[in-house]
């Protein structure tokens, strides 16, 4: 089978913004946790009977998706065993007074109005 290079170049293109479409939209942000809430999400949602935690960091995120419209907010889905972990992962770093440090999915998954974390890490303080 013969491929011409027009063609794999056409596809090695195509690949790449699929791959690289969703960490362009997706924030980042670094700052220690000034503010957490959870909430259980209104029965006149669509999300009715989830469970939502917000997280608000010193620092502004940077990039994101358009539905993103909290500054430096992040929801963590609190019925998925990913959105518990990172979200008391978060709650050990403020303990603690570590920043912390978060990617975003590029979507509003969890909550309309804040970008849902697909990553965080945080590193403890000198002492």
């Amino acid at each position: 089978m013969k491929i011409c290079t027009r063609h794999l170049l056409q596809l090695i293109s195509f690949a790449s913004s699929v791959l690289l479409a969703p960490a362009t939209f997706a924030g980042t942000a670094n700052g220690k946790v000034t503010r957490v809430f959870v909430l259980a999400c209104p029965s006149a949602t669509a999300q009715a009977g989830c469970s939502i935690g917000i997280v608000k960091l010193s620092a502004l995120i940077s990039g994101g998706p358009a539905c993103a419209n909290n500054p430096g907010e992040w929801a963590f889905s609190l019925d998925t065993a990913a959105g518990k972990a990172m979200f008391n992962a978060i709650l050990h770093a403020q303990a603690v007074g570590a920043s912390v440090s978060i990617i975003g999915d590029g979507t509003c998954g969890a909550w309309f109005d804040r970008e849902r974390p697909s990553y965080t890490q945080f590193d403890y303080p000198n002492r």
